[in-house]
């Protein structure tokens, strides 16, 4: 017996409207298309290199639910995916080296995203209100991340901040209401205000022996602000069987946390 198969969700007629770059190559300015799924962005329009995609140029694009941006594009601009409401996954290439101001903001499909070792920087309110992203993983090629950058990421439960980052603008993971642990990779880094303002009950900073700025039980960063705090003991290393030992028994409930560092999870574990 023959069953219906659902017709698969698909974009037609795909357009858009570029601009030169200025040295051969073209950015994307402006998106439209009927129907609804995920775009591959091409590498090449009429012949001519994709090299960027402009300032909102995709803004309120309500049917995209998927993007794959070409390596052929090194910039990315402010805006560029704001208010994309049904986007649930971006892949962005290795070659795009900075995430612009309010580029995914309120993305509130978006579950995870997955940030390439190219970027230095996150823009301010990059992923503000993405209230449906639980998983984020800046790499350490990171060095600063900006105001608001992960403000109202309401799903979200743990993050890491990788030992390369060096300021976190103010607000940046402001009212997080589920975001239980930030775990420290290295040195405190310069924090605006109110980084980890209005977050979940128990919210706690965790740091590793031997990082500089750090204190515990309690933490108060370069802006003033005061944490509860807790360090992790030394730092896992990278091997697959480099893992702590488990403390032992009848000290207290331990949670695990998995720390995505580079291209594993390691296991940290802390006292509940």
């Amino acid at each position: 017996m023959a069953f219906p198969v659902a017709a698969q969700a698909v974009l037609t007629n795909i357009q858009y409207t570029t601009e030169s770059d200025g040295n051969g190559g073209l950015i994307i300015t402006r998106f439209s298309a009927s129907g609804s799924g995920p775009l591959n962005i091409p590498s090449a329009i009429n012949g001519l290199t994709v090299t960027g995609i402009s300032h909102y140029s995709f803004t309120s694009s309500f049917n995209l639910t998927g993007v794959t941006i070409p390596t052929s594009v090194s910039s990315i601009g402010e805006g560029a995916f704001y208010l994309c409401n049904d986007l649930t996954s971006v892949t962005i290439p290795s070659s795009v080296t900075s995430i612009g101001d309010y580029v995914f903001s309120n993305c509130t499909s978006m579950t995870s995203i997955s940030i390439p070792n190219s970027v230095l920087s996150i823009g301010q309110q990059a992923f503000e209100d993405c209230d449906r992203l639980t998983s984020v993983t800046i790499p350490s090629s990171v060095t600063s991340i900006g105001e608001y950058a992960f403000a109202g990421c309401a799903s979200m439960t743990s993050v890491i901040i990788p030992n390369s980052v060096t300021s976190i603008g103010s607000d940046a993971f402001y009212y997080c209401t589920s975001l239980t642990i930030a775990v420290f990779m290295g040195n405190a880094p310069t924090m605006g205000s109110s980084v980890f303002g209005f977050n979940a009950s128990g919210f706690t900073v965790g740091y590793y022996s031997g990082a500089t700025g750090f204190t515990s039980p309690t933490w108060k960063d370069s802006s003033g602000d005061t944490y509860a705090s807790d360090n992790l003991g030394s730092l896992p290393g990278t091997d697959a069987t480099d893992t702590p030992a488990m403390p032992p028994l009848g000290i207290g409930i331990m949670a695990l946390v998995m720390v995505f560092v580079g291209a594993r999870y390691l296991p940290i574990y802390r006292e509940a």
